[in-house]
């Protein structure tokens, strides 16, 4: 989407919040005011919004209201996540896990997918990061991270029963002994 001459240099609060950028525009699709708001989500990601940089990305990984273009939707994905965009470091974790759009590298996923982590933002990022380890899928097996973040997952708040079963369901239930309790 180009942007006219008099496009205004601040973003409208009723069209667009951290929370709801991508959405809304996806939201109005059919709608006349699609590319008004396509213009202000690139707007905003142009100025280094990492929110509307994840959501720009999205749109463009998938020809969503502009051509295609995986390379430069993987510069702006990378972008956002350095900007500390919680959705971006999950979502450049699993598509390094997964080779969705990037080149495949299960070291490269899992090091994203431990500063998610740490970042405290998803209680199941340790038990992804955990099957990597316990199996050895697509890395060296290593029980000592193993059963750290089981020990990390388990240890999350949730209750021991639901996350046990997390774990079994999971494939990870011949590690279960690795968990201090």
């Amino acid at each position: 989407a180009t942007l006219p001459r008099e496009f205004p240099e601040f973003l409208p609060a009723e069209v667009m919040t951290d929370d709801n950028m991508g959405q809304n525009v996806l939201l109005n699709a059919h709608s006349p005011e699609f590319a008004t708001m396509l213009g202000y989500l690139q707007h905003a990601a142009e100025r280094e919004h990492p929110q509307a940089i994840y959501d720009y990305a999205q749109l463009m990984f998938d020809g969503f209201g502009m051509a295609k273009n995986e390379a430069n939707a993987r510069k702006m994905l990378l972008s956002a996540a350095q900007l500390e965009n919680s959705e971006a470091i999950q979502d450049l974790a699993m598509r390094y896990l997964k080779g969705n759009g990037v080149p495949k590298n299960i070291a490269k996923g899992l090091e994203w997918y431990e500063m998610y982590a740490r970042d405290g933002v998803s209680a199941q990022a340790p038990i992804i990061i955990a099957g990597y380890y316990c199996k050895g899928d697509g890395i060296p097996q290593n029980l000592a991270q193993c059963k750290k973040y089981l020990n990390d997952y388990y240890n999350v708040g949730y209750d021991s029963e639901s996350a046990l079963h997390f774990i079994q369901e999971d494939g990870l239930g011949a590690y279960i002994y690795l968990i201090d309790k």
